[in-house]
């Protein structure tokens, strides 16, 4: 995906999707990330980023113009990309060269010289075809797990339908996703409520809980709060295309 335009001036918070990504500034060539932890504590990363997967919000200081190309993994997706273990990366903006070495320079070359968004993001998916010659089947148990927590299927009862043990489980889910199989239960579930928050209109908070999974409305909100560092009723998006980047 391709994003560029104006952004007014202010701090976002973004929420955690259970997804990792690559980022790359075609901008002023440089991103930055601010902890949650230290809000003061701000990282540059000149150029391109691979952002491991995150398991609460993060925030950054938005405004002004950008161009932005984001790749978005689905969970689990980057292992072909990434030779660290997604446990490894959690939570960190990681400098694209030092994962993937001097040929990031040339690939942002590319991406500027594309002429349209349609061509820069062709471009990008032919590098990454190009990566994928030497890679290893992932294991069909985490397709399948991914897929069940993401439906909101318990975790005991996705550990009950594998046969395995749930300490082995755990571990290898959690090396493959970057998170463990609770908290990316958690994560997703946050995701299907913030995609049922209606952009205008007063929503149904009681009904929109449980038909998300949460045991009642205060244990969302109690959730919401806990993961995305605001409450469901101050959820407003930034952009109707970037739900999950919300006004700090």
């Amino acid at each position: 995906m391709f994003f560029e335009g104006e952004l007014r001036p202010g701090r976002e918070h973004v929420l955690p999707s259970g997804e990792s990504q690559l980022l790359f500034d075609l901008g002023d060539g440089s991103l930055l990330d601010r902890s949650v932890d230290d809000p003061s504590s701000v990282v540059p990363t000149p150029g391109a980023a691979y952002a491991g997967v995150r398991g609460s919000w993060t925030t950054f200081d938005a405004g002004g113009s950008y161009a932005l190309l984001i790749v978005n993994f689905k969970p689990g997706g980057a292992s072909p990309f990434v030779s660290a273990p997604a446990s490894d990366t959690a939570g960190q903006l990681i400098p694209l060269d030092e994962l993937w070495g001097g040929c990031v320079a040339r690939i942002r070359e590319r991406l500027w010289e594309a002429s349209t968004p349609t061509a820069k993001c062709d471009a990008i998916e032919a590098e990454l075809r190009s990566r994928l010659e030497d890679t290893t089947l992932t294991d069909p148990a985490i397709p399948f797990s991914i897929a069940a927590l993401d439906r909101g299927v318990r975790v005991a009862s996705v550990i009950e339908s594998l046969g395995g043990t749930s300490k082995s489980f755990v571990r290898s889910f959690t090396e493959c996703v970057g998170l463990t199989p609770k908290r990316f239960a958690r994560v997703r579930r946050l995701q299907r409520a913030v995609s049922s928050i209606p952009l205008e209109g007063v929503a149904d908070w009681a009904e929109l809980a449980v038909q998300c999974g949460y045991f009642d409305q205060a244990h969302m909100i109690h959730d919401f709060v806990a993961l995305a560092g605001i409450t469901p009723t101050q959820y407003r998006p930034t952009l109707p295309d970037w739900r999950n980047h919300v006004a700090a």
